[in-house]
């Protein structure tokens, strides 16, 4: 364990100061992947083993019990519940922009740091060319001094230019794959979410049936009375 610990931090060396931007992406892409696959479970986002449960409660009335039960599951689908319970009593077209909008507010939860990968992803090779550059420009200087004899003293910007290549693309592969994993997740999420709205309104629909206007409400008019014949 101690020669991998030392064959590690030899190559960091010899890899020049580009890799220590390249070493900080690569913590902060681990670190984000981790995370994100941590926050974006299907089954802890969406608890669809709550949804029976909780329409059973709004079928017979408990509304505020299936809200309490929604606070406490701390699911993107328990705030579009909360929303649309709380709201239940506004017309369905109003009903359904206010859970649209709760809908787009879940948004920068589940894309929290992609950005920042993506943005990893793209960088970490251009940090590996920046290195390959110097360790090059390296390399002529010393071709430039001493002539191309010193093949020892030419193979450190070599060296550096290789590893800072390596360990770019190290960084941005899995970073790029995870950014593509993680992005269509969360799409996918939105797309259950915005099938979650409509279950919502038809389920409270029919919970709340919309009283009759009042004009379907009165009673006919009267038929105007004949007079009588002289």
């Amino acid at each position: 364990m101690e020669q991998i610990l030392d064959k590690a931090v030899e190559l960091f060396r010899a890899g020049g100061p580009v890799m220590i931007p390249l070493a900080i992406c690569s913590i902060l892409s681990a670190t984000i992947i981790l995370e994100r696959a941590i926050i974006l479970r299907r089954k802890r986002l969406l608890r669809r083993d709550l949804r029976p449960y909780i329409d059973s409660l709004i079928g017979v009335g408990k509304v505020d019990e299936a809200i309490q039960i929604a606070r406490n599951s701390n699911s993107v689908i328990s705030e579009l519940i909360i929303v649309g319970l709380e709201n239940r009593s506004m017309p369905r077209s109003e009903l359904k922009e206010v859970l649209e909008d709760a809908g787009r507010q879940q948004i920068p939860r589940l894309e929290r740091f992609l950005g920042v990968l993506g943005t990893i992803a793209s960088i970490a090779p251009l940090l590996g060319l920046l290195g390959t550059v110097i360790g090059m420009i390296d390399v002529f200087q010393v071709i430039s001094d001493v002539g191309t004899g010193q093949a020892k003293q030419l193979s450190g910007g070599l060296s550096q230019a290789l590893l800072t290549t390596a360990f770019g693309l190290i960084v941005a592969i899995p970073s790029l794959v995870f950014y593509n994993l993680f992005s269509d997740r969360a799409e996918g999420i939105l797309l259950e979410m915005e099938g979650e709205v409509l279950r919502l309104l038809r389920l409270l629909s029919r919970a709340n049936p919309s009283p009759p206007s009042a004009l379907s409400a009165a009673p006919p008019p009267a038929e105007p009375v004949s007079e009588a014949l002289p």
